[in-house]
């Protein structure tokens, strides 16, 4: 995993061969974030494209909207493989 790149408040991980969502402030023991979305994602209409710097974003991490309480829709255009 690489340092992660935020775009409108979202924050991409950026793997080898995929992307997941996350956000840094609540980090597993294993560095893992642990929520997709930033508290700073204040659009009322969040749109998660289908990729990221050419790669495919696959996963959501855990407590992916935590407190982005102005989330109205929510579009996903990605294949999402995982959403614990």
């Amino acid at each position: 995993m690489t340092n992660p790149v935020t775009v409108n408040g979202i924050r991409y991980y950026m793997y080898s061969d995929h992307v997941k969502l996350g956000k840094d402030e609540y980090l597993k023991d294993d560095g893992e974030p642990t929520a997709a979305v930033s508290r700073t994602a204040l659009q009322d209409h969040l749109v998660i494209e289908k990729s990221f710097q050419g790669l495919p974003i696959t996963e959501l991490a855990e407590d992916g909207f935590f407190r982005c309480i102005l989330i109205t829709k929510l579009t996903i255009k990605a294949n999402i493989k995982f959403i614990p």
